[in-house]
């Protein structure tokens, strides 16, 4: 399952925006006003997409992926959103997977990210995508971007996501360190 984080300004948009990601399966991990505490939310999380409105306040969009490979340990892929279409080459100068036009219309989302998940099937078909949780007579899985952190308290090791949800881990946290 891919994850994404959008900076967007426009609440309207925003929401519409989460809720066509939702309907392509789509972790939404974040959201953020302006760019500002997405740089800084960058410092210490990863995402597979980020959705970038070019017409940000303080620094625009353009800006913000350019500071991006600085902060970044893994550079995730860029989809700007904007109204305009001036912008675009510069957009695709700085590596943009995608240029969507708002309205973002669903076909055209899910043809951005048909080829994001192409790319990334190759890139991890063979690594970690989420933990396991089995309990109550229920199996949950939890995308490893929704992780906050581990903790091991003796022989248990407890999983900490950033909705302040806590669970409990199968096996050891030397094994969950090699995983």
């Amino acid at each position: 399952m891919l994850s994404a984080v959008i900076i967007e300004d426009e609440i309207p948009a925003s929401e519409r925006l989460k809720v066509l990601l939702k309907d392509c399966d789509i972790t939404v991990l974040a959201s953020f006003r302006t760019a500002s505490p997405a740089i800084s939310w960058f410092e210490t999380h990863q995402a597979d997409i980020v959705f970038v409105d070019i017409g940000l306040p303080e620094i625009t969009g353009l800006q913000f992926v350019e500071r991006l490979p600085h902060i970044c340990k893994t550079m995730p892929a860029i989809i700007f959103t904007t109204a305009y279409e001036e912008h675009a080459l510069k957009a695709f100068d700085l590596a943009a997977t995608d240029y969507l036009l708002k309205p973002i219309k669903l076909a055209r989302l899910k043809d951005a990210l048909s080829r994001i998940a192409a790319t990334h099937q190759d890139k991890s078909s063979s690594s970690f995508e989420s933990f396991t949780i089995i309990g109550h007579h229920r199996i949950i899985q939890i995308p490893w971007q929704q992780t906050a952190y581990l903790m091991a308290d003796q022989k248990v090791v407890w999983l900490h996501t950033y909705d302040k949800q806590v669970y409990e881990l199968p096996k050891t946290l030397v094994y969950w360190e090699q995983v």
